[in-house]
């Protein structure tokens, strides 16, 4: 953790950025300080308030049309390693690494669809593959019923 010390109130246009000081506990470890000069770091600096967001990967997202969509898979009767498509418009919110919030007819712990999401239909079969654990992000393929 730091502390913001210095924003500086003159941006860097051609890189959109505005430079900030941070102070950091520079730990000493047995080989000397754990920073040396000339290392760079990516920060995260909190906007605004925390809140709970529907966060999915950025995979999920389905461009091009009007509205940014994800594709959900309604579970089927027989299995539930079968189920439908379902297209979702969603508005998009702030990105963390590969995650991104979205907003829209959805709830948390639903199968989202991020392979070949991007030739799926709505009402389209599809087979879950893999379902990983709750810190990574399930995914779902599409099945090709045309024969």
């Amino acid at each position: 953790m730091g502390e913001v010390v210095l924003i500086v109130p003159q941006a860097d246009v051609r890189a959109r950025t505005f430079p900030v000081k941070v102070r950091i506990k520079n730990e000493i470890s047995k080989d000397g300080p754990l920073l040396k000069s000339g290392m760079l770091a990516r920060a995260v600096l909190p906007t605004g308030p925390r809140q709970n967001a529907l966060m999915v990967s950025k995979d999920a997202l389905v461009l091009g049309g009007q509205t940014p969509m994800i594709y959900v898979v309604e579970p089927g009767k027989e299995s539930d390693k079968l189920g439908k498509a379902r297209a979702v418009p969603v508005q998009v919110g702030v990105a963390d690494g590969r995650l991104i919030q979205v907003k829209g007819d959805l709830k948390g712990g639903g199968y989202v669809v991020i392979r070949g999401n991007e030739r799926l239909r709505p009402g389209q079969d599809v087979a879950i593959s893999n379902v990983l654990s709750p810190d990574a992000l399930p995914t779902a393929k599409a099945i090709n019923t045309d024969g």
